[in-house]
């Protein structure tokens, strides 16, 4: 009889997250390679579907997405979550004690087209975490860089978020962060990171993988 319980439940993740140089923010992944890619983690036989990749300095930290499409991306400015997006959660202290985000926890959505008076530039928004105790500054998509490129076989995002972006993020002070991510995806399933759909990674920043800063 299967477990009512994720498997990835039991588990706390921990990954090493490599420094980078100025990476270009311009939608072109190739020169980012495996050490930056975050693990693949197939949840209950179910393999992922995308990549991410993180790198980081004391400026800031850059990520990257790839995802393999069979259509043009579809996305909702006004219900992002129903469409083609990126949903990043940061804590920039790793408070791992808490059920309820605090000040350290962000809420990023990126989507590879649909920015405001360009639909074919990406779109960034910083939103609120339900039940969240604090929320952090807010964040402009004009504090930030963000690029995308949209081919035939998928699409690629660019993201560097700046330190002065991230509420509590200073490298001499800690170089753990707390880190989940959505994939959502009008082909498929949504892919969650660390842990499954079951557990709500969206509301509860002790479900986050810890992320250790590393040269």
């Amino acid at each position: 009889m299967p477990s009512p319980i994720p498997r990835s439940s039991l588990f706390t993740f921990a990954v090493p997250v490599h420094a980078g140089k100025k990476v270009r923010v311009d939608g072109d992944l190739s020169e980012w390679s495996d050490r930056h890619r975050l693990p693949r983690v197939a949840l209950e036989g179910r393999p992922p579907f995308a990549d991410l990749w993180m790198a980081w300095s004391p400026d800031g930290v850059w990520f990257a997405l790839w995802v393999p499409r069979t259509k043009a991306p579809r996305v909702l400015p006004k219900r992002l979550a129903q469409g083609d997006c990126l949903e990043l959660y940061i804590d920039t202290r790793d408070v791992r004690t808490a059920h309820r985000a605090g000040r350290y926890c962000h809420k990023f959505v990126v989507a590879p087209v649909g920015g405001p008076g360009h639909a074919r530039r990406p779109l960034f928004e910083h939103q609120g975490i339900a039940r969240a105790l604090v929320n952090p500054p807010w964040v402009a998509q004009a504090q930030i860089e963000v690029a995308s490129r949209v081919r035939e076989d998928g699409y690629a995002i660019d993201l560097f978020l700046p330190a002065a972006a991230l509420n509590g993020y200073d490298v001499e002070v800690t170089r753990r962060l707390g880190l989940a991510y959505v994939v959502h995806d009008v082909e498929r399933p949504m892919q969650v990171w660390p842990h499954e759909a079951d557990l709500p990674v969206w509301i509860d920043p002790s479900l986050w993988a810890v992320i250790e800063l590393v040269p």
